[in-house]
């Protein structure tokens, strides 16, 4: 099912309530890249649950990792959003991401 996420009403009481009304996230050099990782962000923190990019293959099974919560890094000093998992324990991390 495709449905239409309004991101003005979806961050309504969040962290980034004001970065969404500012327009920040659209009027970057990549808008719609960024609202994208914004949005994935938010519905994670909102309601948990696993996300991989469509270009994540993942040669093992995850439940092997025997963690809930966990993100993947691009290198030493940047964690990417492109596979996140997060439980109702992570949900503070979040935050602190969203912020």
């Amino acid at each position: 099912h495709i449905r239409y996420l309004n991101p003005y009403e979806f961050s309504k009481g969040t962290v980034i309530e004001h970065l969404i009304e500012s327009s920040a996230a659209t009027n970057s050099k990549y808008p719609i890249e960024h609202m994208a990782d914004v949005m994935r962000v938010l519905l994670l923190y909102k309601y948990t649950g696993l996300y991989l990019d469509l270009d994540i293959f993942s040669l093992t099974s995850l439940a092997s990792l025997n963690c809930t919560n966990f993100a993947c890094p691009e290198d030493v000093n940047i964690i990417t959003n492109a596979v996140l998992n997060v439980d109702k324990n992570g949900r503070k991390v979040m935050e602190l991401y969203l912020q």
